[in-house]
């Protein structure tokens, strides 16, 4: 009975994994409340090929992705995946493993920390490792939408390479 024609729930599951049955609890809801859309922040949680460091305790196969999909689509819902992909990165930089796409690497401190948080916009390597992880999960969300997360990149500027840029490009 909404005059608006979209109406999305967020469903937050980026920072510790919940039980399917939880999800499913969830869009339970969302319909019951006249929802069509949940935004699910997932960011680095779903396990590929190209990232799969988090231990199955803490991230979702591929497999559980498609079965909360196919609940939620069973009760009229798309689901809308979040990918926070340039600041709030820290779910991917936190391992020594990509440590070198972090725009704070070898000790540098940030405006705010020292943690790990922004992606390097001057590393060519997290563009392709972005797009692989993108190529890996995005299928698993046949909807419309994504939703790429760009938002708190305080640290960007502050490596050598992109310091550099900043002089030239502003």
């Amino acid at each position: 009975d909404s005059p608006f024609p979209i109406r999305v729930a967020q469903f937050y599951m980026a920072k510790h994994k919940v039980s399917l049955s939880f999800a499913m609890q969830f869009i339970d809801f969302a319909a019951k409340h006249g929802f069509n859309f949940i935004n699910v922040c997932i960011y680095g949680r779903i396990r590929t090929s190209v990232f799969n460091l988090f231990p199955e305790t803490e991230s979702y196969s591929q497999d559980e992705i498609r079965r909360i999909v196919e609940y939620a689509s069973s009760k009229e819902i798309e689901i809308i995946p979040n990918y926070e992909l340039f600041g709030h990165a820290d779910h991917f930089l936190q391992f020594p493993e990509l440590e070198h796409l972090a725009e704070l690497r070898g000790g540098r401190s940030g405006r705010f920390s020292s943690v790990k948080h922004v992606f390097c916009p001057s590393e060519e390597r997290v563009y392709e490792f972005i797009e692989a992880y993108l190529r890996e999960t995005v299928p698993l969300f046949p909807g419309k939408f994504i939703h790429a997360g760009l938002d708190e990149t305080f640290d960007i500027g502050l490596c050598d390479r992109c310091s550099e840029r900043m002089k030239t490009e502003g």
